[in-house]
């Protein structure tokens, strides 16, 4: 029961994601407060819950077929085995787009992993110790018109 509605739920905000809603991306600092927080709870059962949601979230996003991702090699051992199937390789016009397409989604998947990361931290540290940091580093001067 509750496997069926983790998956329904995962696929809903996949489906909010696409349609440009507020589905909220959780990178590793943030999975870590919240695994911490369900842990504190003491309840094994939720425990087991989260985990199991976090994993079919990671096997979800992995199985996208995005250049980069588990899902976009799948997708190119397809295509080779229904080209070796009709004895007939891919033209090299599409072996280069694949090419290229693989290596700009792969800098687009870099910054998306920094973006969340910037973002997990940007929730966790307190605003005034970024900026008293930043003071520190680069000089009051500086930083005066971040206030």
């Amino acid at each position: 029961m509750e496997f069926s509605r983790l998956t329904i739920d995962i696929i809903a905000g996949y489906q909010s994601i696409i349609k440009g809603g507020s589905a909220e991306v959780a990178g590793p600092i943030a999975m870590a407060q919240i695994g911490g927080n369900t842990v504190k709870t003491g309840d094994i059962s939720e425990d087991l819950l989260f985990f199991a949601a976090l994993n079919l979230n990671l096997a979800a996003a992995n199985a996208l077929p995005i250049p980069g991702l588990d899902g976009a090699k799948m997708v190119s051992l397809l295509l080779l085995g229904l080209s070796n199937w009709s004895g007939k390789q891919l033209p090299d016009k599409v072996q280069s787009a694949i090419d290229k397409a693989t290596e700009f989604s792969a800098f687009l998947l870099i910054l998306f992993v920094l973006n969340v990361f910037v973002s997990d931290l940007v929730k966790v540290l307190p605003l005034d110790a970024v900026l008293s940091y930043t003071e520190r580093m680069l000089g009051s001067s500086n930083t005066d018109s971040l206030r």
